[in-house]
């Protein structure tokens, strides 16, 4: 009995001091793990090539609202003509296509959303070190690295890292969640994504594709477009047309 006892510490003991040896040298390791089985998106990730579309045509005019302007056919016309800032263009052919440009004011720097999840600037500092990804410095980064982290970027030899990993995992499960793919993108005066949000389903004939461009000055101020049509083509092209322009008293109003 005694020989099978001291069999059965020693096993535990080797267990034990295998899961110490795994810790001490590969502490990354249950984080990976961890990620792989509790975020279905982990593994995916944004796409550096850009959709497959035609250009605009020649007879495409310009319309812009809140910092972005966009590129749409002639038939593209405000709701609300006698606004003075319209930021909301349809078309009268049915199914409509339509554009909403939305406004965001007040945009937080990335030091505030890591706050939200009490996260220090020193335990973003530690955190960051666990991940194969640059810190990022502003909005756009913030983002980017969002829509980048897999579970491949963890750095299994770093110590202390799982919870910052972990808050980042789940605001890209949020994120993934709530669309169909993402795209990179860059003009000369912004740089950002091209999201398709929404693909023909149940009773809504439209694609819906977000154009959402960071002004290259200011990278922590974001445009957006949602763009909704019940051509894809069309979507992508008015989307892949989207460039950063001044933004009017009247956008800040």
């Amino acid at each position: 009995m005694r020989k099978w006892l001291k069999i059965t510490l020693g096993t535990l003991g080797g267990i034990s001091a295998a899961a110490v040896l795994m810790w001490a040298v590969l502490p990354g390791l249950p984080v990976y793990f961890y990620a792989k089985k509790h975020y279905q998106y982990i593994d995916k990730s944004i796409k550096d090539e850009k959709l497959v579309h035609a250009e605009p045509g020649e007879n495409f005019k310009k319309i812009s609202a809140y910092g972005l302007s966009l590129l749409v056919p002639p038939d593209f016309m405000p709701t609300d003509p006698e606004a003075p800032n319209p930021y909301l263009f349809t078309t009268q052919n049915s199914p409509k296509s339509g554009i909403a440009f939305m406004a965001e004011k007040d945009p937080n720097p990335p030091a505030e959303m890591y706050e939200e999840d009490r996260f220090t600037p020193e335990e973003v500092e530690k955190g960051m070190k666990g991940i194969d990804l640059k810190k990022p410095e502003n909005n756009y980064e913030f983002y980017d690295l969002t829509y980048r982290l897999t579970a491949d970027k963890i750095r299994l030899t770093k110590h202390g890292t799982w919870p910052f990993f972990i808050s980042m995992a789940k605001g890209k499960e949020v994120l993934f969640d709530a669309i169909d793919s993402a795209y990179s993108f860059e003009t000369e005066h912004g740089k950002g994504f091209i999201i398709l949000y929404q693909q023909p389903e149940g009773k809504s004939q439209n694609y819906k594709i977000v154009a959402e461009l960071y002004d290259k000055e200011n990278l922590n101020r974001a445009a957006h477009a949602i763009i909704s049509s019940p051509s894809y083509e069309l979507a992508k092209q008015i989307a892949y047309s989207a460039e950063i322009v001044p933004l009017t008293e009247a956008d800040m109003n």
